[in-house]
């Protein structure tokens, strides 16, 4: 059984100047397989919200292509491949955007990528992994879809246990969560997703918990998602 909850608040700044939201997201199930996104369009950029529209629609339909063999740099061609094709017409140097993904295969191969700022929690029977910049990475937290090659990318390919715990969040919030508290959060959030019984209320819960954020990033675009597994 899969529960998830996610939502995705314009940040107060953008609210004030009347921009739209720049981030994106999507969760989506396929038979044995599901797969999850989140993007941040860069503030600079002037078509932003359609470069991240474009990854996280461009990460499901990759999803559909592969087979749970593909090789992950594979994957991620795939995807950048996809979003420049959507985006075709279009100066993708404006729609410029972060992108980070997680895809669960029925055979319990997960692959989990990102490029740029933002987080990907994994929670994988007690191991406890994450996907984000660290100190050294910081001059790259810039790097985008329009620029990116596979080695610009972290990711994590391995074979997850049963009751996986995933969580992906744009820098809006990953960045005022506390160091260390990251995965405190991810469960707080988790349980409470888990005590509603239908989606819409889990993803209400969620937006509720964006609309009353009052932490420094509070200016930015905010977009959350968790994930659970379960028997």
């Amino acid at each position: 059984m899969l529960t998830y909850g996610g939502a995705s608040k314009t940040g107060k700044t953008h609210l004030l100047t009347g921009c739209p939201n720049q981030d994106a997201w999507v969760v989506a199930r396929a038979k044995t397989m599901y797969v999850a996104a989140v993007s941040d369009g860069l503030g600079s950029r002037e078509n932003s919200q359609v470069g991240s529209k474009a990854a996280v629609r461009s990460v499901l339909t990759a999803s559909r292509m592969i087979v749970p063999a593909t090789g992950g740099a594979d994957i991620i061609r795939l995807v950048h491949a996809i979003w420049r094709v959507r985006l075709s017409g279009l100066d993708v140097r404006a729609c410029a955007c972060t992108c980070l993904f997680a895809i669960r295969f029925g055979t319990g191969r997960l692959f989990a990528a990102a490029l740029g700022d933002g987080v990907i929690t994994i929670d994988s029977g007690g191991k406890r992994e994450t996907l984000e910049l660290n100190g050294k990475d910081f001059a790259n937290s810039t790097d985008a879809m329009d620029t990116c090659k596979p080695q610009d990318w972290r990711y994590r390919d391995e074979q997850a246990s049963g009751g996986l715990k995933l969580m992906l969040a744009t820098d809006g919030v990953s960045d005022d969560i506390e160091e260390g508290g990251l995965f405190d959060f991810a469960e707080f959030v988790i349980n409470e997703v888990a005590k509603r019984v239908e989606q819409r209320g889990r993803n209400g819960y969620v937006k509720k918990l964006l609309n009353r954020w009052t932490r420094p990033k509070s200016g930015d675009d905010k977009t959350l998602i968790v994930i659970k597994e379960s028997a």
